[in-house]
């Protein structure tokens, strides 16, 4: 599984998520209008990640 990285700005947070060291990190401020599509592939990633996780734990 790919990392996201996202860079933070004056309005973003930056996130930084690695699948291989199970670390997730989201850090700053979250003030963008267009939250929805900011965030999108954030959920993605997150709803992959975990159904990845779940099967490895059967």
């Amino acid at each position: 599984m790919e990392q996201l990285v996202r860079y933070g700005t004056e309005k973003t947070p930056e996130i930084n998520f690695d699948a291989t060291s199970s670390k997730l990190f989201v850090g700053g401020r979250s003030y963008t209008s267009y939250a929805f599509d900011f965030y999108k592939p954030v959920n993605e990633w997150l709803n992959n990640y975990s159904q990845i996780n779940l099967q490895l734990l059967k």
